[in-house]
This record gives structure tokens, sequence and C-alpha cells, in this order.
């Protein structure tokens, strides 16, 4: 077992925190009861430990409804509740609302370093490498929900000794900031109280200035909670969970502002996570529930897949996909950590014979044709 830095004096188990989350959140306004069975802030040597999960290291086989998960490899409890997460130099980053902490975990669940400097209430974290290879997280942070406080986003800087220190921070147009990433220089937010993704091009300094405001017109939003970016070729494409208008995919270009979209069926309940690009497929989870939904943008066809998590885990708020393991990061609001590998992608050539002495393509030479 780890322990970190936070032990605290009273220990509570993923079970009773399970249970208290579901009390709390009785008679509760929907605000209140995303975080109803977090404590109030406390000072940060309050909080619980982190701990992996022994059992963790073996592998094991999953409930199988999709056939782009393979296995579930190993999982652990952070012991905090989860709202945000990247994964970046093979380092799992989490961030907690309620707690007003990132930490970094490695993949096994081990804990490596803590980031509070300056943070009241990080919701989402974004992962940046500049031109010059230096390397930056960008955190949303709307701030304490019982205190007042500025919303801002804050920069943060990679150390030679692997560690992250306050850089800077912008407050430009923030207002309750929660889901973020960075493309090609650019970084995206999401404002639900405003209805809007506010895009902020990132000046020397490091800081961000804003370029644009999507949420009206043609990209109508309702409250987008989460955003992560596709790209391909020239085109920048936008993964925004929206909670009442599910999962919409914009192509961003100087002339260009095509939209498509994918939400549960109707009767389902569905609240969409942070999602990502999982090999051809939008990966994004249900929030509310215990699925994930590999949805595959193809022209004039859009298809979708299910895969039912485990009955140990719930909540997924926010996906990763690392792509040379093929690793599929899930991390759970209630602070399970996930890790599933994917089925490898088999590629199929079509071989084209070749004609000789203009003899029949296929001709048998054991039969006559």
């Amino acid at each position: 077992m780890y322990i970190n830095s936070r032990l605290s004096s009273s220990m509570y188990t993923s079970a009773d925190r399970t249970r208290n989350m579901y009390e709390n959140m009785n008679g509760m306004s929907e605000m209140d009861a995303l975080y109803g069975n977090e404590d109030l802030y406390t000072d940060i040597s309050q909080i619980k430990s982190s701990k992996v999960n022994e059992s963790s290291l073996t592998r094991s086989r999953s409930t199988q409804n999709s056939e782009d998960i393979q296995e579930r490899l190993n999982y652990f409890d952070t012991e905090s509740r989860i709202t945000g997460m990247v994964y970046v130099n093979d380092i799992i980053i989490v961030a907690s609302h309620s707690a007003g902490f990132c930490t970094g975990y490695d993949i096994h669940g081990k804990i490596l370093w803590d980031i509070t400097e300056r943070l009241n209430g990080p919701f989402d974290v974004a992962a940046y490498t500049s031109d010059d290879r230096k390397e930056y997280l960008y955190i949303t942070d709307p701030g304490r929900r019982y205190l007042s406080s500025d919303a801002t986003i804050h920069v943060f800087k990679l150390r030679k000794n692997d560690r992250y220190s306050f850089e800077k921070r912008f407050t430009k147009n923030c207002d309750k900031p929660q889901g973020i990433c960075v493309a090609s220089s650019k970084v995206y937010v999401c404002e639900p109280r405003k209805n809007e993704v506010i895009e902020y091009t990132i000046r020397r300094n490091g800081t961000g200035q804003v370029l644009n405001k999507y949420g009206k017109g043609v990209l109508f939003l309702k409250q987008p909670s989460y955003v992560s970016v596709e790209t391909g070729g020239s085109k920048i494409r936008l993964l925004i969970s929206d909670k009442e208008l599910g999962l919409k995919r914009v192509v961003l270009s100087e002339r260009e502002s095509n939209t498509s979209g994918w939400k549960s069926p109707k009767g389902e309940y569905f609240t969409p996570s942070k999602p990502c690009v999982c090999k051809n497929n939008v990966v994004v989870g249900n929030s509310t529930g215990q699925k994930l939904h590999f949805v595959n943008f193809q022209t004039r066809m859009l298809s979708h897949k299910e895969y039912e998590i485990e009955n140990i885990f719930h909540s997924p708020v926010a996906l990763a996909f690392e792509s040379n393991q093929g690793y599929l990061i899930m991390a759970c609001k209630d602070g399970h950590v996930v890790i599933y590998r994917t089925v490898d992608q088999v590629e199929m050539y079509e071989i084209i014979p070749e004609v000789k002495n203009d003899d029949p393509v296929y001709v048998n030479h054991y039969f006559p044709m």
C-alpha cells in the first residue's frame, strides 16, 4: 500500500464514501448533488490518503459488450472526487474540484506529486507543449462553492525536477470555467453559465487572449461541461460534452462550421463525460451511469457501440487514450481510475492479382475454363 502526504487522521473506505454520496444527494439541488458527498474545504493536510489497490496489478477479463476493449489491466482509488483528467508523459493527472488539488499518478496508481499552489477548486486540466519544447499544464479553477473567489485559468510549467510550478494565470472572460483542452497554440474552455466555449490564443508569455466564442448560431450550446480536440490534417475538431445536448463534434476553420452530434437514445438519462479519440472512435462515458459509448462519426453514416462498466465502477467523468500501448484510461467521479487495454487495430489490404502473358486474372491452371 502506498500512502501519500495527504494522510488524514480519520480513514474512510471507498464503500463509506460511496454510501455517503447517495445519502447526501437526497434533497439537494442539482449543482450540490454533483459533489454531495464532499466535506467542506479544509487544510490540505486533512485530505484523505491515496493508495494502490493490490489486486489492481493482476490482469482481469471484463464483461465485454464492445469489441474495442480487450481487457481491464488495473485500477486504483485516489480517494478523492475526480472532475477532470489528462494523460501526458506516462503520467495520469487528475483534478479534484472539491479537494482543491491536481495529482500525478503513474500507470499503476503510485502518487508522484501534488499541485496545490494557487488552486481553490481545480475542475479540469490540459497539457500543452510549446514550439520551443516547454511543457505546461492549463487548469480551470471555477473557485470554491461556498466561498467567494475569482474564477481563473492557471498555467503551470514543468521544471527539470519533473515537478510543475505556478507560472501565470488569466481571468479574461472566466466565469466558472470547467472543461479545458489545448491544441495548435489555442486553449478551449467550457463556460456552462454562459452556454459557450471560449477559444483563447496563447501569447508568448503563456497567458490567453480571447479569439472566438462558440455557442450561438450553427454551434448552439446549452450547458457545455467538457471539451476535447480531434486533429487531422489542417482541421481542428472540437468534441464538446453538453449536459443537455449530448456529444457535439464541431469542425473549426476560417470559413467552415460543420457540426454533428450524438445523444443516448430517448428514455435514457445521459450526461456525457470528457471524451477522447480512441483509434477511429470518439469515446464518451455516461457520468450518471455505467457505460462507455464508442461513436464513429463516419460521413453520413454515424455508428455507435456500447461498453458496460463493471459494477464496482460507475460515473466516468473523463477519458484519455494512450496510443502506443493502446491504453484507454477512465477516471470516475468517486475517485477510481481504471486502465483498459484496447484491441489492436488490424489493417486489411486487398491483394491485386498480376496479369502476365494476357492470361485471364482468375485462371485455374488445373482445370480448363
